[in-house]
């Protein structure tokens, strides 16, 4: 560098301080107002855009199970698909181990989210993929907490009582992604031991 830079670097003028502090303030306040802005934006789940995820994915899900003509394991391989997009699987993983994932090696924390999301991925299309005509109907969509919106359903049976179901569902982004499946008499424990 010249002499004369290094010298204004060294003693800058009082104009030069002034617009460097003028722009830092600028920056901040401009950093800051965004910070705020999104996070307010993705800090709550809009609950009718909630029920529209989980009445698009229930449609998706009951499409692939009426599929006369696909076998049943290629209708669980795409039951599968269908659910690790909507599930937030690592979510699910980490509420499930609780405090405990604090205190693993973040290469074994892959390695159980992978292993995790398997058997409840697996656990689940099994279940589903023998469909005998159950019909999805949406009761009603609320908040829930700061971050998540509840939706309510009701799986109705021809051979069984009708169940009612509750999603937890979180905006990410722009996406929605379930992160806890229930009803009144289910625990927490039971999503990974369905």
């Amino acid at each position: 560098m010249t002499p004369l830079v290094l010298n204004w670097l060294r003693k800058p003028s009082k104009l030069c301080r002034h617009f460097f502090l003028t722009l830092s303030v600028i920056m901040l306040f401009t950093t800051s107002a965004c910070l705020f802005v999104t996070t307010r934006a993705s800090a709550a789940t809009d609950p009718s855009g909630a029920a529209g995820f989980i009445e698009k994915l229930s449609s998706q899900a009951i499409n692939v199970l009426r599929s006369p003509n696909a076998p049943l394991s290629e209708r669980e391989n795409t039951l599968r698909k269908l659910l690790a997009q909507g599930f937030d699987l690592k979510f699910i993983a980490r509420f499930v181990i609780g405090r405990h994932w604090r205190h693993i090696k973040p290469e074994k924390r892959d390695v159980y989210v992978q292993l995790f999301s398997k058997y409840v991925l697996n656990s689940y299309s099994a279940r589903f993929g023998g469909y005998s005509g159950e019909t999805f109907t949406i009761i009603n969509a609320r908040s829930a907490g700061k971050k998540d919106a509840v939706v309510r359903s009701i799986i109705n049976r021809p051979s069984g009582p009708a169940i009612q179901c509750d999603w937890r569902v979180r905006a990410i982004g722009s996406d929605y992604k379930i992160i806890f499946v229930g009803d009144a008499t289910m625990a927490p424990y039971e999503i990974t031991n369905p």
